[in-house]
């Protein structure tokens, strides 16, 4: 039997052949793993920036629950006791993403407001629930937003412009009707029946989450600022009550919407 004879010099070589393949295989593999980690973060960050400065728009639409607030409703119904109404609201609303964050949002909704309140029949010396509504264009001119994860939390102001108003009145037999003079026109008479400002001003503040493929829920709490009674002709009237009456409006929004862009934008993404 022949033997094979293994020469150190030969073993040492081949060993050391072999390390180096393996330093540079594992420098190919992290270089190649390195370049990918660039490339991804690198296609995030342009996505990112992409979508920065870009704006969306979308729609709306929910229920409404609204109130009076202030220290003189009884100046007007015959007790200051209210309860909140019921309504609903639908509209647009655009979105200005200014950085990856922050948003302003624009808006433009419909909206029914008003309250129940007590009302005092003459004629047979009793009170009575009368169902007080208001129906505005609310404009949310420009809203701060944080944005992130879906979650967005906004405030800023709105301007609200009175479209139409009725409220309950009984007749002579004492039949609840709808009354529309509380909107008010050039032949009412103020000393008799006080009727409405024809705009609105407050502040509001919500919480909304956006789904990735465009569906969102929207919470919004309105506080208006703004004395809703018109109190122009008190002076001249020699109205007994010197100052503004102090009535405001006040209402939650439960929305439910959805955002067209933000489906877009999902979309190009998932082209690229």
């Amino acid at each position: 039997m022949r033997c094979i004879r293994i020469y150190p010099g030969y073993l040492l070589h081949s060993v050391i052949l072999l390390m180096l393949f393996k330093i540079t295989f594992a420098q190919d593999t992290l270089s190649n793993y390195s370049l990918n980690s660039r490339n991804k973060q690198w296609k995030k960050n342009e996505s990112s920036n992409l979508n920065i400065g870009r704006i969306s728009w979308g729609i709306k639409g929910g229920y409404t629950l609204s109130n009076l607030w202030g220290d003189e409703i009884d100046y007007i119904f015959q007790n200051p006791q209210t309860k909140w109404q019921h309504g609903f609201h639908a509209g647009i609303h655009v979105n200005s993403m200014l950085k990856k964050f922050f948003w302003l949002k624009h808006e433009i909704a419909f909206t029914t407001k008003g309250a129940q309140v007590n009302r005092w029949d003459s004629l047979n010396n009793q009170v009575y629930e009368s169902n007080f509504k208001t129906y505005y264009l609310d404009v949310y001119p420009i809203s701060p937003t944080f944005h992130a994860y879906g979650f967005q939390i906004s405030a800023g102001p709105y301007i609200s412009a009175l479209l139409a108003a009725t409220i309950q009145k009984r007749d002579s037999i004492g039949n609840l009707y709808t009354d529309h003079s509380i909107y008010g026109s050039a032949n009412n008479f103020e000393e008799k029946e006080k009727y409405l400002q024809k705009f609105d001003f407050g502040v509001h503040g919500s919480v909304e989450y956006l789904f990735k493929f465009g569906l969102f829920f929207h919470v919004r709490y309105n506080l208006g600022l703004i004395d809703i009674f018109q109190f122009a002709n008190s002076y001249t009237l020699q109205d007994s009550k010197n100052t503004p009456i102090k009535i405001y409006h006040q209402y939650f929004q439960f929305s439910i919407g959805y955002n067209f862009a933000r489906n877009k934008v999902l979309s190009e993404k998932k082209r690229n």
